[in-house]
């Protein structure tokens, strides 16, 4: 399956024993991989920041609701996929999306900064 492919095994793909380049199919599954080596990097670095970081668990529970906590610890502290985000959740992916954006903004202090969560 292509997502189990490292991205040292995908750059010999489409290569040549004598070293010379492959055809493009090759270069493209090295592409992706790297792609989601970055993008799983860039994830845990998120996970290890929300985690860490007193000021944001701080802001966290003073700011967001929560479903938005919720959705964050899920795909950030967690590192789930979006599906199962949305499946622990009981949320619709759709939604987690939206949760999502509106709980960074009022994080970075671009939205709102108090959370009206009913009791």
């Amino acid at each position: 399956m292509l997502a189990d492919i490292s991205v040292s095994a995908a750059k010999t793909d489409g290569r040549l024993k004598d070293g010379q380049a492959g055809d493009a199919v090759g270069e493209e599954i090295a592409r992706r991989a790297e792609i989601r080596e970055e993008i799983r990097l860039n994830d845990a670095a998120i996970g290890r920041l929300l985690c860490g970081s007193a000021e944001i668990e701080r802001r966290m529970a003073e700011s967001l609701t929560e479903d938005e906590r919720g959705v964050l610890l899920a795909r950030y502290a967690e590192g789930l996929s979006w599906s199962a985000v949305a499946r622990k959740t009981g949320i619709s992916r759709s939604k987690c999306f939206m949760l999502e954006t509106t709980a960074m903004r009022k994080l970075s202090g671009t939205g709102k900064t108090t959370a009206a969560e009913p009791k």
